[in-house]
């Protein structure tokens, strides 16, 4: 279970085990570490939170590209780069289909490996009289065997003008890293912490759709993210505004939601990422009906958490923007609520000290107004834009899990 509350609560950069016939299916351009670092710890002020105060902050300065490396060049964002070997994806999606589900993070990790392009510093000659013990290959990258920056052994190799490392998991993955961050270095980041850009072998494994792009960025309010989907399905209709009253929502319901597609909403897939156990509680606890006469679909949860108002005030306290017209999809979601109804039982079908842990991050959770995060998406020519805000009070209870992991 900590595995899993550690996915939810953290994501940051890494590198996986070298794949044969690998291609890369999604880049992330991201802004320099240092002020990543800050924007973060200044979110943590706000919260009066020393986890994202301090130590998430001092995780982000020191990546292992930053150990091995230095200090970014200013001015310069740095690409991540996640290949997906191509005939182990069809395998397992083609296996899971079977079952009527899709891949967890744990499958995930076995057919894809991360690399990392770094706008360095420092010259080649330099890296290598700072690592002796780097050795070289015949493709011209570097061997790093484990250390400080790594537990594994890990391929640099610099570009032939010397602005720019990249970090892999195997010698042919990191001479190919520059060639597939290029594209990405050509949109400029604007405002943006860092940009995704997915290709799609990686969009349609994810959201069975032709591309995937987004950004995001650390807000007084929360975390914002926002993107377009390009998918094949056909045009979808605008909400009717009577379907923004929510009716039939109950007060305080800790997930729900309204859409013209019933399959934008399936949102036990995106907790099925974390464990299938909680994406089982989801599906139980989740109603989605459409009611006689109605040319939408109404999502909402069976619980009915005390306090908090109705649901579309709730809405409009996070994601005021939903007002606007012409939206396919709206969601409300409080994920530290759900947690808070979901460990418990969980807590009942584990052995008492591990049981006892989870009891008590429920009582943390507790803590929690659930102001939950907002989402809507609408139609712009052939993709669907996406907005998402995540509150301040959400990211306040997922630190609290943090808390927990750190302090184990």
């Amino acid at each position: 279970m900590k595995k899993h509350l550690a996915v939810l609560c953290l994501a940051v950069l890494g590198v996986w085990g070298a794949r044969a016939e690998i291609r890369p299916a999604c880049t992330v351009t991201f802004t320099d570490l240092p002020t990543i670092a800050n924007q973060v710890a200044s979110l943590g002020k706000g919260l009066s939170d020393p986890i994202l105060t301090q130590l998430v902050p001092s995780a982000i300065r020191n990546q292992g590209a930053a150990k091995l490396f230095g200090p970014m060049r200013a001015g310069t964002p740095g690409v991540a780069v996640c290949y997906v070997d191509a005939a182990q994806l069809a395998h397992l999606m083609q296996r899971l289909n079977g079952r009527g589900r899709k891949p967890g993070a744990a499958e995930f990790d076995r057919v894809k490996a991360w690399s990392v392009l770094y706008p360095v510093t420092i010259t080649k000659t330099a890296f290598l009289a700072r690592h002796p013990d780097a050795v070289p290959q015949r493709n011209g990258a570097l061997r790093i065997p484990p250390g400080r920056h790594s537990r594994r052994t890990l391929y640099a190799y610099f570009t032939p003008d010397g602005r720019w490392a990249a970090l892999g998991p195997a010698a042919t993955v990191a001479v190919h890293t520059p060639v597939a961050a290029a594209s990405a270095l050509k949109r400029p980041l604007g405002g943006d912490l860092a940009v995704i850009q997915m290709g799609p072998s990686g969009a349609r494994a994810l959201f069975q759709s032709n591309a995937c792009s987004g950004g995001t960025i650390v807000m007084q309010r929360g975390l914002e993210l926002s993107g377009k989907v390009r998918l094949d399905e056909p045009r979808r209709p605008p909400l009717p505004a009577a379907a923004m009253s929510f009716p039939g929502i109950p007060t305080s319901a800790p997930l729900f939601g309204v859409t013209s597609t019933p399959g934008d909403l399936g949102s036990a897939d995106i907790f099925a990422m974390l464990d299938p156990t909680i994406a089982d509680f989801i599906r139980k606890s989740i109603f989605f009906t459409r009611a006689p006469g109605a040319n939408y679909y109404s999502l909402n949860a069976s619980a009915d958490v005390p306090g908090g108002g109705a649901p579309r005030a709730r809405l409009m306290n996070i994601l005021p923007e939903a007002n606007k017209r012409g939206l396919s999809n709206v969601m409300f979601c409080s994920p530290t609520t759900v947690l808070r109804l979901y460990l418990p039982k969980v807590a009942d079908t584990l052995m008492p000290m591990e049981s006892a842990k989870m009891r008590m991050a429920a009582r943390m959770l507790k803590r929690v107004r659930g102001d939950g995060l907002g989402f809507m998406s609408w139609r712009a020519g052939k993709d669907d834009l996406f907005f998402i805000r995540i509150s301040r009070d959400e990211l306040r209870g997922t630190s609290s899990l943090w808390s927990m992991l750190f302090l184990d």
